[in-house]
This record gives C-alpha cells, sequence and structure tokens, in this order.
C-alpha cells in the first residue's frame, strides 16, 4: 500500500504517467516474456521507521554495459518532509556502489510535468555522491513506447558517466549514437517478447526513428 501512494504521488496519472497498477501489471507481464536482450533490474526501496520514504529501479544491460533508471521517487509527506531531503541521495549512492564495475554509464530520461525541478533535482542529488550529470541539449524524441501507442514525446535525456568519459561542453556524434542505440533498441526494444510477431514490427519502426538522429545529428553535441 505504502508504494501506492508513494508512486501516485510521485507520478500522478494526470501528468501522463502509468498508473500505479498499470505499472506492477507491466512489470508481472514483462518478467513472463522470453526477451531478445538480457537485463539484469535492480530495486532499491528506502524506508524510516515503517514507512516506506523513497525508491529507484534501474535496468542494467550486461552486453551493452548501460544502465537506465527507470523511476525515482521521493516522500513529500508533511511527516517525512526532512527525511524526503536526503531521500535521492542515499538511493543514488547506493546504486552506485551495486551497479556492476563494467557499466560505462547510466542513463536518466525525464519527461512529463515539473520537467525543470526534477532536473535540479536529481542533477544535486548525484553531484553530492561525486556523480556528474550532463544533459543533452539537443531535442530527443521518445519513440512510441509500443505500436498500440499513439504519441511520441520530447524527453530530457541526462547521462551519468562511469567508467566513460565526457570532456567539456560536447559530445560526438558517435558516441550520442551508440548511447541512442542502447536507448532504443534494448530499453524500447525490449516491450515486445521475440516470440511476438510485434516484436519484428516494432523493431522496424525503431529503426526508422533511430535513422533520423544519423541523418541529423551535427558531428559534436551539446551538453550541459
Amino acid at each position: 500500500q505504502d508504494f501506492f501512494e508513494l508512486y501516485n504521488s510521485a507520478f500522478p496519472e494526470n501528468e501522463g504517467h502509468y498508473s500505479s497498477g498499470l505499472l506492477i501489471e507491466s512489470l508481472i507481464e514483462g518478467r513472463k516474456k522470453t526477451k531478445h536482450i538480457f537485463c539484469e533490474e535492480i530495486y532499491l526501496v528506502a524506508k524510516y521507521q515503517s514507512s516506506l520514504v523513497g525508491f529507484i529501479s534501474c535496468y542494467y544491460y550486461p552486453s551493452k554495459k548501460y544502465g537506465i533508471i527507470g523511476y525515482i521517487a521521493k516522500t513529500n509527506s508533511k511527516s517525512n518532509r526532512d527525511i524526503g531531503k536526503y531521500v535521492g541521495l542515499r538511493l543514488i549512492k547506493k546504486l552506485k556502489h551495486i551497479i556492476p564495475h563494467d557499466c560505462r554509464s547510466i542513463l536518466y530520461e525525464i519527461e512529463g510535468h515539473r520537467i525543470q525541478e526534477k532536473e535540479i533535482l536529481f542533477c544535486k542529488w548525484a553531484n553530492q555522491v561525486k556523480l556528474n550529470s550532463y544533459r543533452i541539449e539537443n531535442e530527443i524524441i521518445r519513440p512510441k513506447l509500443n505500436l498500440e501507442d499513439l504519441t511520441e514525446g520530447s524527453i530530457k535525456l541526462h547521462i551519468i558517466p562511469l567508467l566513460d568519459k565526457i570532456n567539456g561542453k560536447t559530445i560526438s556524434k558517435s558516441k550520442l549514437l551508440k548511447i541512442l542505440d542502447f536507448l532504443f533498441f534494448c530499453c524500447y526494444g525490449d516491450y515486445y517478447s521475440k516470440t511476438d510477431e510485434r516484436h519484428v514490427k516494432y523493431q522496424k519502426y525503431l529503426k526508422e526513428k533511430y535513422a533520423n538522429y544519423v541523418d541529423v545529428l551535427p558531428e559534436k553535441i551539446k551538453i550541459k
């Protein structure tokens, strides 16, 4: 019950997020699928006394050596407001220590409402545990999450380099394309089981969207 309350508070359905029920259903169904690529799922929760005050999910793909944060949330309840200031910091610190040591970078997408507020808070937490979070300045359009979805969406894409090195205020086109390849074909692309006929159709759709970036991205991409 605590999870549903915290999730619904952090990710309201009226802001375009999955309902908590649909999220749980998709996680359960996802584990039944035969995926085309292996993913290690990491879930961390923070509790204070008997209350759930935060959680984070991260998905690590060993064959690509990239990870992506799915959700991070902290309590906003009045009784635990002071605790909430430190929850995200502790969760990211723990994630930093347990994610496999060969991880090149961790990605984090931000979309929907209150984007600037979320970005400031996330970067603050990352910096406090000696991680740098870089935002891609170019607009990144998230593809449809499945073939039944009707909408694509604009996201703010953050990169936390671990083994990867980012110097200066730009990254190369080739590096961003490698990251987008992972994002499109692994993170989005594993929606359908590889035995589902829709898997091939969805991968074809993703290839078309990815090809747009191959054509239009400049050789140097600004980061902030």
